[in-house]
């Protein structure tokens, strides 16, 4: 993979993240697709300089995970209906008009999780479903 100026670039925020896959599984989604594109670990303890970085290092996008998910949400310029509802964002876009750079928040979890409920579990006649811890 060659990285140059075009390249579009995007990471997974969190603490920690080093033990993430997603840059690598990312990273080979790209090559595969052959997409001028790189993900990378950007483990921060400080969420407002992360998401400031974003704009500031002109990233396109991040990922967000623990212990984030829930924080990121008030440094955002808009949050789609149902991360807010959630009350958790996991992947955060930068959108660029002009020289202004402005955040975009939504939560992909609930699709993955939603889908496998609703494919793979019987709901009819269950007392409760508990999924995840929060976040």
């Amino acid at each position: 993979m060659d990285i140059n100026g075009r390249t579009k670039v995007y990471g997974i925020i969190g603490n920690p993240v080093t033990h993430s896959l997603s840059p690598l599984m990312h990273n080979r989604a790209f090559a595969a697709c052959k997409e001028n594109r790189v993900y990378i670990p950007l483990p921060t303890a400080d969420l407002h300089a992360a998401v400031e970085g974003l704009k500031a290092m002109h990233i396109d996008g991040a990922s967000v995970t623990i212990p984030f998910k829930q924080q990121v949400i008030d440094l955002l310029d808009e949050v789609d209906p149902v991360a807010a509802r959630i009350g958790a964002v996991n992947t955060v876009l930068v959108k660029r008009e002009r020289n202004e750079a402005r955040l975009f928040g939504t939560n992909t979890d609930w699709l993955g999780s939603n889908r496998a409920m609703l494919d793979h579990i019987e709901l009819h006649g269950s007392r409760a479903v508990i999924l995840g811890a929060g976040g």
